[in-house]
């Protein structure tokens, strides 16, 4: 049996209220296990919310747009959220559906291209009943899920879109405690095929990984890069026999972005000294901090920076592959295979 199409409520918080009133209309197809439904009150307390905000937006099936003159003003509603998902409807990856819950001047954005519901764009506020308007909001959605996976065939999403830009160079910092250097990928619990291998030169417990990275803009034409990230790829943990210091507080420089690492400790089981090393463990987990002000990198041109993985060696078991990545032109660059080993 199909699994039911996954349904993704983006909408401002001060519009919850009719946020729920929604859900409530929607409880028939969920109960037929028509959809299954999803919103930013189902992230568990701990969790990085953008994390798991995106990571919803992008496998979701339908999103629902709950349009008002407060969604169109957040930036994040807007920027983030409403562009992301309007980027897969046109791959038709995912379908968008407006909801017009309050009257706002929407036609004259990105949103009047798109058929809106309730009927006419009649906003749901101004309807005698609003009970009416949701059961025809439910009606739209049902001929929607219905057109998707009921005798039509569902749209193939396209891959993500290569960004015009590459990781050129990737180091450790030099300038920052605790050291980290280069070594050469011998005895790698993955089985090889690491481009590069950082391990620790000095035992520091909980501390950030510090890189210095450049990207070069390959394409012909100007870019925009607007998030750097890391997305780690496999884990194992195995057991050596030494202590660890007291933890150790770096105050964080001015000229770096910083990319919070969630704790993947749980994922993978601690090895014992007897026997050989446990079998790595995919996890593909994808973070990213956005630029606070996107920059521009004309054709040919180089931006360097500094990353900071902040509790790296807390958060991550002691080996550890993973890709850095950005967010420029519309794509998602990614670097060679990093092998990371904390001691």
């Amino acid at each position: 049996m199909a699994e039911a199409p996954v349904v993704f409520y983006s909408y401002s918080h001060r519009d919850e209220d009719l946020k729920d009133r929604l859900d409530a209309h929607l409880s028939a197809l969920r109960r037929e296990g028509r959809i299954q439904t999803w919103h930013d009150r189902k992230v568990l307390p701990g969790a990085d919310w953008t994390t798991e905000i995106n990571d919803a937006v992008l496998r979701a099936d339908i999103v629902l747009i709950l349009v008002s003159a407060d969604f169109i003003a957040s930036e994040y509603c807007w920027g983030v959220e409403f562009k992301k998902a309007l980027e897969r409807h046109d791959r038709r990856a995912a379908t968008v559906v407006p909801i017009i819950v309050r009257s706002c001047d929407w036609r004259n954005t990105e949103l009047g291209r798109l058929q809106a519901l309730p009927r006419d764009g009649r906003a749901v506020t101004t309807w005698p009943n609003d009970d009416e308007a949701w059961t025809d909001v439910a009606r739209g959605l049902r001929s929607v899920v219905d057109a998707t996976h009921v005798g039509v065939p569902r749209p193939v999403p396209l891959p993500p879109a290569l960004a015009p830009v590459e990781f050129a160079h990737i180091n450790v910092r030099p300038d920052r405690k605790p050291r980290w250097r280069e070594f050469e990928d011998t005895d790698c619990p993955f089985g090889g095929g690491c481009d590069w291998y950082f391990s620790f030169e000095e035992l520091v417990y909980g501390s950030d990984l510090f890189l210095d990275v450049m990207l070069h803009n390959t394409s012909a034409g100007d870019v925009v890069l607007s998030g750097v990230g890391v997305e780690v790829e496999e884990l194992v943990d195995i057991l050596y026999v030494y202590g660890f210091p007291e933890p150790v507080k770096f105050e964080p420089p001015m000229d770096e972005y910083e990319v919070a690492m969630p704790d993947l400790n749980d994922l993978v089981e601690e090895d014992n000294i007897v026997g050989p090393p446990p079998t790595p463990v995919r996890v593909n987990r994808h973070v990213m901090t956005r630029l606070p002000d996107p920059i521009g990198l004309p054709a040919g041109a180089a931006y360097r920076y500094f990353l900071r993985l902040t509790n790296y060696q807390r958060n991550v078991p002691n080996h550890a592959r993973l890709r850095l990545t950005a967010d420029a032109g519309g794509g998602l660059a990614k670097s060679r295979l990093l092998h990371v080993f904390t001691k």
